[in-house]
């Protein structure tokens, strides 16, 4: 895919986000990052919010996105996106359920849910690798994902439910919005 649709499908699943973040969800440096966001603007399918140094997605770029998702989404890509869906979906729930237990700390020991969370990355890998046979995007969510991971494991507890820190429950509902967005999902 271009740097053009990743900058764009990438402000869709975020919302708003500054060059820096931009360049990690496409894995595209910022020379890259950065013209394909300020065409966008120029199109209307961004706008630029200087005072917080981000790009927000329209509206007309929201319907930009999804006709350039269905243009090049084909029937078997779909079919096997629904399948890593179907495997996701009971993932997703386990995951919601894990960090709101640590956010509650209701969880038994701290090493309860390091181990639990290595469950739930293995078996998310395992989907991963299948969707990024669809699509390598998803290979970087594996890879930030591991990295949160990793974070945690080391003694970060921001790394598993922290906000704007790359946490695991930030990338991983990045992914689960990507997947919607690009099967169209409600």
């Amino acid at each position: 895919m271009t740097d053009a649709f990743e900058v764009l499908h990438a402000l869709c699943v975020k919302g708003m986000a500054g060059a820096a973040y931009l360049s990690l969800m496409t894995g595209r440096p910022e020379s890259a990052v950065l013209p394909a966001a300020r065409d966008h603007v120029a199109a209307g399918a961004a706008v630029f919010v200087a005072a917080r140094e981000v790009w927000r997605i329209t509206e007309p770029g929201r319907s930009r996105h999804a006709a350039e998702v269905r243009a090049d989404l084909t029937p078997a890509a779909a079919g096997a996106l629904r399948a890593c869906h179907d495997r996701f979906v009971p993932l997703d729930h386990r995951v919601k359920e894990l960090c709101t237990r640590w956010q509650r700390r209701e969880a038994a020991a701290e090493a309860d849910v390091r181990a639990e969370l290595a469950d739930l990355h293995r078996d998310l890998l395992a989907v991963a690798a299948r969707m990024a046979g669809t699509r390598p995007r998803y290979a970087r969510y594996a890879e930030r994902l591991t990295a949160a991971r990793d974070r945690f494991e080391s003694g970060d507890a921001k790394a598993l439910t922290g906000v704007l820190c790359d946490s695991y429950h930030e990338v991983w509902m990045e992914l689960h919005r990507d997947l919607r967005l690009t099967l169209d999902l409600p």
